[in-house]
């Protein structure tokens, strides 16, 4: 073999080799900006979650429609990430479980968020609306009788449950109802033994009746929605899990 054909065959060596080595730093670098793509996608999953809480929170809070439109706009948003990030994972060949079931657990959480809103509607979104609304009105009736009577005893009684009643409609937290309970039982126990005319006492009685009819209404919406002590723990609970996987 001459000179110049070993040459040859070793510039075609270190052609070949280049080549190669460009092939793999192609597929380095391509594989390496997936990564970043994917990881990039991930974070922005994780964001969105986090802003789907934060509109449930503030909606909880406030009692506005207004958060409930950015959580379906944010819900819509981060279902699209989702869809992306699971044809990345396909792309890349990785398991697309995980994906998967972030996608179901989102929807599964919009859907008891929905339900919740819907139920939140039907009780009022601010005190003179829907059931607090009659609530209200039922209240002052009791509230009316009483002020004639002038029993300050069984005032101040009511205001107790006046108070049960708000933070009940602030907090929408069911361990008021207990204390409501509580302090009813106290007022019809000093309604008895009040110089109130026993026509009057049985007014009283009824206004009494429809005021606490119209109090556990609300309270039997929420717990027809699997309301506890924390009113919105299981979505939350829900989307942790998903985000911690």
């Amino acid at each position: 073999m001459t000179i110049k054909q070993q040459f040859f065959i070793l510039i075609a060596i270190v052609t070949l080799a280049m080549m190669t080595q460009i092939g793999l730093n192609r597929y380095h670098s391509t594989a390496l900006i997936q990564l970043e793509q994917d990881s990039v996608l991930l974070a922005q999953v994780e964001t969105g979650m986090l802003l789907l809480r934060r509109n449930d929170k503030d909606f909880l809070m406030r009692k506005d429609l207004k958060y409930v439109e950015k959580f379906e706009k944010n819900h819509q948003v981060l279902l699209t990430r989702i869809q992306q990030l699971n044809d990345m994972l396909l792309a890349s060949d990785i398991d697309n479980e995980h994906a998967r079931k972030i996608g179901q657990i989102l929807t599964e959480y919009a859907d008891k968020f929905r339900a919740l809103v819907s139920v939140q509607q039907e009780i009022g979104l601010h005190h003179k609306d829907g059931l607090y609304g009659s609530l209200r009105k039922a209240v002052h009736g009791v509230e009316k009788i009483v002020k004639e009577q002038q029993e300050y005893h069984l005032l101040s009684d009511m205001l107790m449950l006046r108070r049960n009643e708000k933070d009940f409609m602030l907090r929408d937290d069911l361990k008021y109802t207990e204390k409501y309970k509580k302090n009813i039982t106290k007022f019809e126990q000093m309604l008895a033994v009040t110089s109130i005319p026993s026509d009057v006492r049985a007014e009283i009685t009824k206004a009494l009746s429809t005021y606490q009819k119209d109090f556990f209404c609300p309270c039997g919406r929420l717990q027809s929605q699997g309301a506890k002590p924390k009113r919105g723990a299981t979505r939350r609970d829900a989307l942790h899990c998903s985000s911690n996987g």
